[in-house]
């Protein structure tokens, strides 16, 4: 089993054995020359003589920044009579510095690629151990805090994480602030006193033990998260001692720049064009290129084309779309095999829809019931695809009549001088350029053909947020109470203290001599123990003086009515109805819905009505009050 490193985990962790490693570190004995050796992680090993080393034995050592430090000893008998800390060209193995580290030599050494420094575990004069911070370019020693016991072999993983394999066997991570050490597990191995190392396998996620034991000197991997050692293979003699053991960093694959550069060309509404793009001439860390590059194009994330194309060349993509449609073009240069960062656009391809057209606005002119209606010119489709601006024509439909006041309009204002009835009327307006279509967009409302009177057949039926609609109140006797709107009919409520004497006055109407015209309204009360009194009239002010025309007299009802009256003008002019409530005081509520007045009819007038029939009708109840 090889152990492999979860980054962003607590530690690494074990992975199934893959293809043999080459790893590299000194040999001080067991072997002849003496030196840097590299070995194989198959079963049986094959090592391979790097440099040799005379007369100096190799203790400990780390790969740091592209170069091999190696730290090692001069001895006479047990004690070391001098040491020198060489750094080595990992490529030539030829030392290139050295330092003179002091005769206080550590068991092993680990660096730490997170923060750059370099921990070891170092004897202490009272026969302990203590973790320290080995200066490369110095040899100085700088302690970090006492160890609780000698360890064999340090490492550090790519998460900054250092741990030490205790003589005790065990497995333990250190505190780089404290040197408290925790322990994670049992190797399963019983480690001697004898030089020995551990290094982290970046390439594989691998931790590596060269264990020496009692009895023999062999490869491990170990389980960071359990702490448990597996053999890989044995070395050729129990003798051999391994110092200063370490892994090659995993080459870095040089990739090509993202391309920056790109562009569609499509003729007007074609589906069929070209895709440009200009091929990145440096690798994403500012090397300059001079091979030629593959690349992978995509269409909608799917592979359309791949080719080859020299470093800053433009290269043109015959493409061809199945309909009209956004599109996403997405490019990458490959170098090697290595693939640069993907880069995209959208477009529009094909006929595009107009964009509706925007800063619509209607205006009446003063003094005139003539309305202007203008706008912004449309130049754009809506997904910025194509379209023929040359083409651009507009329509315009007047509400609430649904009257098309224009169309085929090639200009950005229209005057509609064809209002003949009083309304709140606005524009919808579409722009076309003979293909597609945009989205309709109305106009602001604009009150029109107040001297005309509302169109007839007119109707309210009082419901709704703005049930009134042109309809307005007269408090003739001002003690503040009138007509009121609920959402669902208007409605006088009786004054406890004041006979009513308020006016619920229709828009004004256009009525012509010798027609007739019909009038109904439904009228409601909320109490059927009260009385409730009404009479309507119609005059040419919207004031109570000037309702002098009789449509019926005074009548009172306790039930609730329908009015269904006639009305024969005996003059054409323009006209108010008003509905006039004369309920004495402490009464209930009166009500009304459903008005409505017919268009003229040209027949002999039935004569001026002198009495009504009251019927209930079917909306006859109780009104909100």
């Amino acid at each position: 089993m090889l152990v492999g490193l979860a980054m962003a985990s607590p530690g690494p962790k074990a992975l199934a054995a893959s293809a043999e490693t080459t790893l590299y570190g000194s040999i001080s004995t067991g072997m002849r020359p003496a030196g840097i050796y590299s070995t194989t992680t198959a079963n049986p090993p094959t090592l391979t003589n790097l440099a040799a080393i005379s007369t100096w034995k190799p203790s400990a050592g780390v790969y740091a920044n592209g170069n091999y430090y190696l730290l090692s000893v001069l001895q006479m008998g047990s004690m070391v009579r001098a040491s020198k800390l060489e750094k080595y060209d990992v490529n030539t193995w030829i030392a290139i510095n050295s330092v003179d580290p002091g005769t206080n030599i550590p068991t092993s050494l680990a660096f730490n690629p997170k923060d750059g420094k370099t921990y070891g575990c170092y004897p202490t004069a009272t026969n302990g151990f203590e973790l320290g911070v080995l200066d490369l370019d110095k040899g100085t020693t700088t302690t970090v805090g006492a160890l609780d016991q000698r360890y064999v072999a340090l490492f550090a993983d790519n998460s900054g994480k250092v741990y030490g394999i205790g003589l005790d066997g065990n497995l333990y991570q250190f505190n780089l602030e404290t040197a408290a050490a925790t322990v994670v597990g049992a190797t399963g191995v019983t480690p001697s006193m004898d030089v020995q190392d551990a290094c982290f396998d970046e390439s594989t996620n691998t931790v590596y033990w060269f264990a020496h034991t009692a009895y023999e000197c062999s490869l491990y991997t170990v389980d960071v998260t359990t702490g448990k050692a597996t053999k890989v293979t044995d070395f050729p003699s129990y003798k051999i001692r391994w110092a200063g053991v370490f892994a090659k960093p995993a080459k870095t694959v040089e990739k090509p720049a993202f391309i920056a550069k790109m562009r569609t060309e499509f003729d007007k509404s074609s589906l069929t064009g070209k895709f440009i793009f200009t091929m990145p001439d440096k690798t994403e860390s500012g090397e300059s290129l001079t091979a030629n590059l593959s690349y992978k194009f995509f269409l909608n994330d799917t592979e359309y084309k791949t080719g080859e194309g020299a470093p800053g060349a433009e290269v043109e993509v015959p493409v061809t779309v199945p309909a009209d449609g956004k599109y996403k073009f997405a490019v990458c240069a490959e170098l090697n095999g290595a693939s640069g960062l993907t880069t995209s656009i959208e477009k529009y391809i094909g006929q595009d829809s107009p964009k509706t057209p925007a800063n619509l606005k209607a205006v009446k002119a003063e003094g005139s019931n003539e309305i202007t209606i203008s706008w912004d010119a449309v130049t754009e489709g809506v997904n910025g695809g194509y379209i023929n601006t040359a083409a651009i024509k507009y329509s315009l439909v007047r509400q609430p009549d649904n009257v098309t006041v224009a169309s085929d309009l090639t200009t950005t204002s229209f005057t509609d001088k064809t209002i003949s009835a009083m309304n709140d009327y606005n524009y919808v307006l579409m722009a076309t350029d003979g293909v597609k279509s945009s989205g309709a967009v109305t106009s602001n409302d604009v009150l029109a053909g107040e001297d005309l009177g509302v169109a007839l057949p007119y109707e309210n039926s009082f419901l709704g947020e703005n049930g009134m609609g042109f309809f307005t109140t007269i408090d003739a006797n001002e003690d503040g109470n009138t007509w009121k709107s609920n959402g669902k009919n208007v409605f006088y409520n009786a004054s406890k203290d004041n006979d009513a004497n308020d006016w619920l006055v229709s828009p004004i109407v256009k009525l012509e001599k010798g027609k007739a015209y019909h009038l109904t309204m439904a009228l409601m009360v909320s109490d059927l123990n009260k009385q409730e009194r009404f009479e309507i009239m119609y005059g040419k002010e919207k004031t109570a003086a000037s309702m002098t025309k009789k449509v019926c007299n005074e009548k009172v009802t306790s039930t609730g009515c329908y009015v269904d009256e006639w009305i024969t003008a005996d003059e054409t002019g323009l006209f108010y109805i008003g509905l006039h409530v004369t309920s004495e005081k402490n009464q209930g509520a009166l009500a009304v819905s459903d008005f409505k007045l017919s268009d003229g009819i040209n027949t002999k007038s039935p004569g001026a009505a002198t009495d009504i029939t009251v019927i209930p009708g079917e909306r006859a109840h109780s009104p909100a009050r």
